[in-house]
């Protein structure tokens, strides 16, 4: 897949054209985690523009993706209007497909399982549920008891 495919598919799939970010860096600027992505937003979208199957290879095994709150601030503070975490739900919803979810990423992704599985079951948001399923499938029963609490 050479640039312009990758291109073309991202905006065919999510109607946001990459091609359009100029690298301002205000999406990187104002993202709450974009401290802990090993991968900042404003070079996600480089990597689209520029890139080809290698550069979506390390996106899609990149812990960013599911890092990523989908808060929407880069989007508020994009001077392009940039759909980014519309592309960040694009590269996920692959990762996950393709089996390339970063091994870092898995309580995250058992969380974000576990959030639909509540919603698809209840129709909606149920808190109990969504903590029993998020528990039971990623074996932390007992994360929350033995953390030291800042004094």
């Amino acid at each position: 897949m050479d640039k312009e495919d990758l291109s073309d598919s991202i905006k065919q799939l999510t109607g946001v054209n990459v091609r359009a970010c100029y690298q301002c860096g205000k999406c990187t600027a104002g993202c709450p985690v974009g401290e802990r992505m090993d991968i900042r937003p404003s070079v996600i979208m480089r990597m689209l523009q520029s890139g080809g199957a290698s550069e979506m290879e390390e996106l899609l095994r990149s812990n960013s993706i599911w890092l990523c709150l989908t808060c929407e601030t880069c989007y508020s503070r994009c001077p392009m209007e940039l759909d980014i975490p519309k592309v960040m739900d694009y590269l996920r919803e692959r990762s996950n497909t393709e089996g390339k979810v970063n091994s870092v990423s898995s309580d995250i992704v058992t969380f974000h399982k576990s959030f639909l599985n509540a919603i698809e079951r209840n129709g909606r948001l149920h808190e109990i549920s969504l903590i029993l399923d998020y528990k039971i499938h990623s074996g932390n029963l007992f994360q929350d008891q033995f953390k030291k609490r800042k004094s």
